[in-house]
């Protein structure tokens, strides 16, 4: 088991695209850009739908994380931060496919 002291801890941002600005891999390219241009530790794109993503950094560099979401202007607008990605993923991924009941 990995020790989060040697880990680090995360924080996942959630945010809102207008739709057809961006596609998953330029967005994904632009993030690793310009994190390492802001001396972030590495931004990992974890989930994206064409119109809502999640972002994945350190907890060290959320302030820093949602300043560059902001710096994209009216196309990317931070919605929310968690620590679980199981929080994010309930309140603005609803899931598409109503599960069946269970007998």
């Amino acid at each position: 088991m990995v020790v989060k002291a040697k880990r680090g801890r995360r924080r996942y941002i959630a945010f809102e695209t207008p739709p057809g600005v961006w596609t998953e891999d330029k967005l994904q390219l632009m993030l690793k850009d310009e994190g390492v241009r802001r001396s972030l530790s590495p931004l990992k794109l974890i989930q994206f739908d064409g119109t809502r993503g999640i972002v994945r950094c350190m907890h060290l560099d959320k302030e820093g994380t949602l300043s560059l979401l902001s710096s994209f202007g009216n196309r990317v607008r931070p919605l929310a931060t968690s620590g679980t990605l199981k929080a994010l993923r309930t309140r603005y991924f609803k899931a598409k496919e109503a599960r069946p009941p269970t007998p």
